[in-house]
């Protein structure tokens, strides 16, 4: 990092939260060494990614939507770098449903169904052979059904992209100096140790965009490194991920949330609990994982729609 970017970093303050039991202190430290000590942490969990070639979890998460209500899912996850990845819903809305990428033969598609009653319906239907092929499985990556209920696609419910997104505040905070980091006691989560970091950026940090013609949430995304959802939810005049007219104008902002606080484990050194607020203090995300197994070997079965564990067509 530039010495004006450590410079720029000195706004950042680092609060130490002593153990249950002392009394609690706040302790102001040199700026350098709390953006150096916080970074340590980063590279830890970037160096644990690094070493992790497939991974199962079940992910408790809850999301927060634009017209208040929030939903809670339990969701099997595996995961086989690059990027194969497969999604069960056992609980919650949509129980049943499952998500498939890539979906082979060298396409980038994503193979879905819902569950639930809906499910059923769709699975009765493929049956019949003058109406199967109006009921799709096989959907682009930046289809907007896919956003439909839910705030991420397959492609980012994954650790690799939470340890991503941690790092990427981290270090946009220090390149701004603005923004602060609070350690807080560590905590168990599902039994194994974790530190807790929160992370603190102002909610009003960001850019206006000019929309250019046949611009999507998905290409405004991609450009500006934000996630889709986060536009969107930042911006309540917009109705869907292609809802965009060209001349207009939408906030795009530096951070994905104004408040996060994340469990990062001590074995493994990877975030097992995120949770994730708004500007207004309200929820946004939460994601818990339980039942984490590092490195399993997963198989290309694993990855098939043929997989006789899976109901797909």
């Amino acid at each position: 990092m530039s010495e004006s970017a450590v410079c720029r970093a000195a706004a950042l303050t680092l609060m130490v939260m002593i153990l249950p039991g002392d009394s609690v202190v706040e302790e102001r430290q040199d700026p350098q060494v709390n953006l150096e000590r916080t970074l340590r942490i980063v590279e830890s969990m970037e160096d644990a990614w690094e070493n992790v070639t497939d991974y199962t979890a079940v992910i408790a998460k809850k999301e927060r939507f634009r017209d208040g209500t929030v939903k809670s899912q339990r969701v099997l996850v595996k995961f086989r770098k690059p990027a194969d990845q497969y999604l069960g819903v056992r609980e919650g809305p949509n129980k049943g449903a499952e998500l498939l990428y890539p979906t082979g033969g060298g396409n980038d598609l994503i193979l879905g169904h819902p569950g639930g009653f809906t499910g059923t319906v769709a699975r009765f239907l493929r049956r019949l052979p003058g109406i199967r092929r109006a009921v799709p499985e096989e959907f682009s990556i930046e289809d907007p059904r896919l956003l439909k209920g839910q705030h991420h696609t397959i492609l980012d419910l994954n650790l690799g992209k939470m340890v991503r997104l941690i790092a990427q505040a981290v270090r946009t905070s220090a390149e701004y100096g603005e923004g602060q980091i609070i350690v807080h006691p560590s905590e168990d989560v599902d039994g194994r140790p974790a530190e807790v970091l929160e992370l603190l950026y102002p909610p009003d940090a960001g850019f206006m965009l000019t929309v250019q013609q046949g611009d999507t949430l998905f290409t405004v995304a991609r450009e500006s490194g934000q996630d889709v959802f986060a536009i969107l939810y930042n911006n309540p005049e917009i109705g869907g991920a292609t809802d965009l007219r060209a001349g207009q104008r939408i906030f795009v902002p530096r951070y994905y949330a104004a408040r996060a606080v994340v469990w990062i484990g001590h074995e493994p050194r990877l975030p097992l609990r995120l949770e994730i607020y708004d500007g207004q203090g309200r929820l946004y995300e939460s994601y818990e994982h339980s039942e984490l197994a590092i490195n399993v070997g997963l198989t290309d079965m694993d990855f098939d729609r043929r997989n006789p564990e899976y109901h797909f067509r």
